[in-house]
């Protein structure tokens, strides 16, 4: 079962955006991926994940592989077609 992810940082507004739509999301697709808010608070962890433009929504593999990103400002509409891919996404 992938994993999205969606990272955030305190006062950006496009994170904040989409908050609720991600949780709705979330919702609908529960037992079908898991779903994660990942709040960002070192400069570390922006290396790890490859973090420049807020906020990105990536998904991973069981194994902690990236298979996809969507990075910026993300409409509703988009971010959902983004989870009804990554939900069934695979390397």
């Amino acid at each position: 079962m992938n994993t999205i992810t969606k990272f955030y940082i305190d006062g950006c507004f496009h994170c904040k955006h989409i908050e609720n739509t991600f949780k709705e999301i979330a919702e609908e697709y529960k037992g079908k991926a898991r779903f994660n808010n990942l709040k960002v608070n070192y400069p570390e962890q922006e290396k790890e994940y490859n973090l420049t433009i807020y906020p990105p929504v990536i998904v991973f593999e069981e194994n902690g592989e990236e298979l996809d990103r969507i990075e910026g400002i993300i409409p509703p509409e988009s971010l959902k077609k983004f989870v009804e891919k990554g939900v069934t996404l695979t390397l």
